[in-house]
């Protein structure tokens, strides 16, 4: 090989060498450490998740949206079979009308024998003061004084009948309540304005009390989970402000807040780090998202969460890498 094809190769050597250098350094660059006081952690959107299940047994007669809908709080979503709850309704209803008679005429036969009290009472006094002057026997008297007590009694008996019938009234009435409630539970409301995640059941199924139907994704208390080391950890408090950025949006971050750092360490779970870094022990730390009404963060979403020592410290201006 000539001298000149030497040098040439070394040329190119030392240039290739330096565009390596320029590469390494600009991407050291770009992989700059975080300034000290803040600390990231690689994760993954969550979402709280809501179950829907039935309350009562039944039979699930329609599932209004399908995986992957939105859903409004309050809005009926599923509608299990109420007919008998309705026929038991009616007979509740029935029961309560025919009581009611009870009560009314239970309420007549009081005032009637309460008379007839007032009167067996006026007939002893006057039957007395006349057997006291010898006008009328002890006969009558006693007679007098029997149908007086007899009154008593029978009043008694017209109360004791009332009170009877007013329990059995207050039952009827607490048996339309249960079933009203019965009949208003069959058509199950969402709890949240959220998604759904899937379908746990499908109509025409029967389901019993405590079921789930539906699983549903609060899109408006989305979270990520990070793990930090004891420093990182001991530096931050549960309501401190804090940041996620998502790989599908590297120019927005999204504010947040700690709602969460566990009182343990534990080994950094294996399918979150290395081999190696799982032997480190970390606490897991939960920052929440304050504001997801665009509805942009979305469960299973990757990124990271940035938190801080000390509100002074500056966000950066572009998402971080690790």
């Amino acid at each position: 090989m000539s001298g000149i094809e030497n040098k040439s190769f070394v040329i190119i050597g030392l240039a290739s060498a330096g565009i390596l250098a320029a590469l390494y350094v600009w991407q050291a660059a770009d992989r700059k450490e975080l300034p000290d006081g803040l600390y990231m952690g690689n994760g993954r959107v969550e979402a709280t998740e809501v179950k829907v299940a039935a309350k009562n047994p039944g039979r699930i007669v329609e599932i209004r949206p399908k995986d992957g809908d939105d859903v409004e709080k309050s809005k009926i979503i599923v509608r299990l079979d109420n007919r008998e709850a309705l026929a038991r309704l009616a007979q509740a209803r029935a029961e309560y009308q025919r009581v009611s008679h009870s009560v009314h005429s239970a309420k007549a036969d009081i005032e009637r024998r309460t008379r007839e009290l007032a009167y067996a009472r006026s007939q002893l006094e006057r039957t007395r003061k006349l057997s006291e002057r010898g006008i009328v026997s002890q006969q009558q008297l006693d007679r007098d004084n029997t149908a007086m007590r007899t009154a008593t009694a029978a009043l008694d008996a017209a109360q004791a009948v009332k009170m009877q019938s007013e329990a059995q009234l207050e039952s009827a009435q607490a048996q339309i309540d249960l079933y009203g409630v019965i009949v208003s539970e069959t058509e199950i409301r969402s709890p949240i304005s959220g998604r759904v995640l899937f379908r746990i059941a499908e109509p025409g199924e029967i389901v019993q009390a405590g079921a789930n139907i539906l699983l549903l994704a609060n899109l408006d208390r989305l979270y990520m989970t990070i793990y930090a080391d004891e420093i990182a950890a001991g530096k931050v408090n549960v309501g401190d402000e804090a940041l996620i950025w998502t790989d599908a949006y590297p120019d927005k971050p999204f504010p947040a807040k700690i709602t969460y750092i566990s009182s343990e360490a534990e080994f950094t779970p294996k399918q979150v780090q290395t081999s190696e870094e799982r032997q480190n022990l970390v606490f897991q730390i939960r920052i929440t998202a304050l504001n997801n009404d665009e509805k942009l963060l979305k469960p299973g979403m990757p990124g990271v969460g940035l938190i801080r020592a000390n509100s002074n410290i500056p966000w950066p201006k572009s998402a971080p890498r690790q």
